[in-house]
Order: C-alpha cells, then structure tokens, then sequence
C-alpha cells in the first residue's frame, strides 16, 4: 500500500468491495485497531476521555467489545465459536483458504456479530475477526501487519519457539518478518514495533498507553532547568530528524541531503522552499539507529547535541528541525536532557510523551515554538498505542502551538511531497510560526 493519506468508510461500509483497494484496506485497517485497542483496555485511545461515545470509536463506527485482561482467546475457540454460528465456510477465514470475496464476507460476518451485540461484542467473535485479517492475503499488506500487531496485544504469540508456535502463530510471525522489508513505510514501522515490543517481553504489553516512560534513564526524574532558546546567538542551521525504522531499507531515503533519486525526497523539496532554505544539505547529515527502545532515543538525543555543537556550527542551537515519528521524542529528549535548543519544531506525526514537569519545563524553554502536522487518524501510532502530538495543554506545561490535521490514514504521508505541494504546507507552517519565527 502507498503511504498517500487516504480517507476510510465507516462501519460495514468498510467491507464493501471497490475498485478502490487503498481505500478498502485503510477501512478495515481502523476497523482492526479500533476492536483491537478495545480488547487490550486502550480504550481511551479510540474514544474522547470522559467521552466513550464520541471519538474514532464513535466517528468510524467501530462496534463496542469488552477488554480482555488477564484473560486469553485461543484459535480453536474462535474456531468453535465460528462453526457453531456460522458453519465451516467461515470458519476457514481464520486460517486463509477462501476466496477473495469469500474471505472479505467472512470478515463482514464476522464484524456484524460483534456490531449487533449489546452492551458489548463477544471477545471470542473479536479475536476471530483480528485472525480473521491476519490471513487476508487478498487485501494489502498493512491489514495483515496490522491484524498481526493487534495480536501481540491479545498474548500472540503464546510460544517464543517457532518450532513450538501454532499456525496463528507463525502466520503472525511470518506476517511481521516480511512486513519489515516491505516497500511502505507505514508497514514497516508498524511491523518493526510490534516485533520490538514482543522482543522486549510481557513489560510492553502491559504499559498503559499515555503512560510510556519518557526516554532517558534514571536520571529522566531529575532533569534540571537548561538554557532558553534566547540565551544564544542566532541559529542558522537546520535538521531533519527520521522517526523509526527510517534510516534503513527502501523508504530511508526521503529525509537525506542525497536520496537515491533527489529530485523526489523531501529534504530536496523543503530545501527548495523558503522555510526549508537553512536545511542542513553536507554529506555528515544527523542519523540515529531508528531502534524502537527507549534507551536508544535518549542516545540519539545525546549524539543530535553533539552533531549540533560540531565545528563551525556550534551553539547548541537549530534554526528548526523538522521531526517525524519518533524523531520529534529525539529532538525533546535532546531538549530536556541535553539543553539542545531549536528556535522551531515542525513535529510530523510526532507522538505525544508523558514528560515529567522537569522535562517538560525544558522542553518548553529550549523548544518555544512547536508546530503539529499529523493524520486525523494515525494507524502506526495508534497500533503502538501513542496518542499524536497535538496542540493540547497539559500540567507539565508542554504546548504544541499550533496543530495541522490532515485528512486521512496514515503516518508516512506527512512527509510525502505530494502531500506539502497539495496542501501549502510550507508557506502554511511559515505564516504559524510568524512573527515569533522567520526563514
């Protein structure tokens, strides 16, 4: 699937065969997240707090299903729970065989069950569903990754052996391997973090989803006030910040001074704008290891501090930095740890951190000026349980000054080129961030 923003249908609309297959995926794609985060307790991701019946749950027309908890739903109680509904034809959707058609009114079935249930769906009927997309091998990738990673979620997979896993298993484990070196960047995030988060054990399964623990180490409680970005002298360089993942395979091209085809990437794009005219464009561009670990982004805002004081640039300071993903957890990092200054933040589908008051003090000192550009609804955030940064207040005092929502699924597409063309962005961003900001 391209990583273009596209818009889903609602409810069992999402199941209606198009001649629109993007379209078709991203629909059930939310569909998947919206039931999966239910049934993991992340409620509060598909609906407004205090709000159940407003938000994406609401908007999107997602059927309402009880949490899980310690409980498990195993494959061949799906399966019993399907055949005695719905007989075998169904039943074969979880494993894969049937036709495309065949395979996408097996998941229509199977949603209208837990749509037509009341208070809440069964979570046998739930978990059927999500194995259900796991074997959609009709439709694009990014539903299978996606079911995959809302299984992680669910206790899959039960055995870290592969010789000892079932079939849901290793289809799952298949399914996030080859979803890793896909040509979408959507997917391949979203299938590095479920992996990640399966390699660091049951402690990621469990973490609440506003409550990810800020990036540094012990010391995080303890960050003391640095700096402000007036206490310098101007800054004239800036930097573009890759999220996860993005710095290998074939989409880690978009955010370096020198892509592979430079005419295309993004950094060509912004440099050729006049916000974008500081950009850094030398061969010893700022790089972090991508890695989906709390530890390596406290590095990485270590090393953006001392890229930043390398002769003859210096100061501590940036111009701007356009962020995206977890480059933006970087570059705050970097803010509240390390006194890294920038007169700018363009946060592109940025996710949004529980700092500590200290952090975020720093944050706000060393950052002044924070613009959010995200998707309506982010599918790679929201399947790792991240909130996107917005222009919320909050008690730690972390403000995004101003917030761009997009139309649309998706995570990559903020940094599409052809997305900044259609929408202004360039001459938008500069117009919110003036006068306190200019080029």
């Amino acid at each position: 699937m391209p990583d273009d923003l596209v818009d889903p249908r609602p409810g069992l609309s999402a199941f209606e065969g198009t001649d629109l297959p993007d379209v078709d995926t991203v629909s059930q794609v939310m569909q998947v997240i919206g039931i999966g985060a239910q049934l993991s307790d992340h409620q509060n991701l598909v609906s407004e707090s205090g709000a159940p019946d407003r938000g994406l749950m609401a908007e999107l027309e997602v059927p309402r299903v009880a949490a899980l908890g310690d409980s498990r739903v195993s494959p061949d109680e799906c399966d019993a729970y399907v055949r005695r509904l719905h007989g075998d034809v169904i039943a074969r959707a979880l494993t894969g065989p049937l036709a495309a058609v065949d395979h996408r009114e097996a998941r229509r079935a199977l949603w209208s069950d837990l749509d037509g249930s009341e208070p809440v769906g069964d979570e046998r009927a739930a978990v059927a569903f999500l194995l259900a997309a796991l074997h959609s091998v009709h439709e694009g990738e990014l539903l299978r990754v996606a079911a995959a990673s809302e299984l992680t979620w669910q206790g899959f997979p039960r055995q870290r052996t592969r010789s000892r896993q079932d079939e849901a298993d290793q289809t799952l484990m298949s399914v996030l391997e080859a979803g890793t070196a896909s040509d979408s960047e959507d997917v391949r995030v979203m299938a590095g973090n479920a992996l990640a988060r399966l390699a660091e054990g049951g402690e990621a399964l469990t973490a609440a989803a506003e409550a990810h623990a800020a990036p540094g180490p012990a010391d995080a409680q303890s960050a003391q006030p640095l700096g402000g970005a007036g206490a310098t002298g101007g800054a004239t360089e800036s930097v573009i910040i890759h999220g996860t993942w993005a710095n290998n395979g074939p989409t880690g091209q978009w955010w370096r001074p020198k892509g592979t085809n430079p005419v295309d990437t993004f950094h060509t794009f912004l440099r050729g704008e006049t916000l974008g005219r500081s950009l850094y464009n030398g061969d010893d561009c700022f790089e972090w290891s991508g890695n989906d670990r709390n530890h390596q982004r406290y590095v990485a805002g270590k090393a953006l501090r001392w890229w930043v004081d390398r002769p003859p640039q210096g100061g501590g300071r940036l111009k701007a930095a356009f962020a995206h993903s977890h480059g933006g957890t970087v570059l705050m990092s970097a803010a509240a740890h390390q006194g890294l200054q920038a007169d700018l933040m363009v946060a592109l589908a940025c996710p949004d951190y529980n700092w500590n008051t200290n952090e975020a003090n720093n944050i706000q000192a060393n950052i002044p000026l924070i613009i959010s550009i995200r998707a309506k609804h982010d599918a790679v955030l929201l399947a790792d349980r991240m909130r996107a940064l917005n222009g919320r207040g909050s008690a730690s005092g972390l403000v995004g000054s101003t917030d761009k929502l997009l139309p649309g699924v998706g995570h990559a597409g903020v940094h599409k080129v052809q997305v900044w063309q259609n929408e202004q962005l360039a001459q938008w961003v500069q117009n919110a961030a003036m006068p306190k900001w200019t080029p």
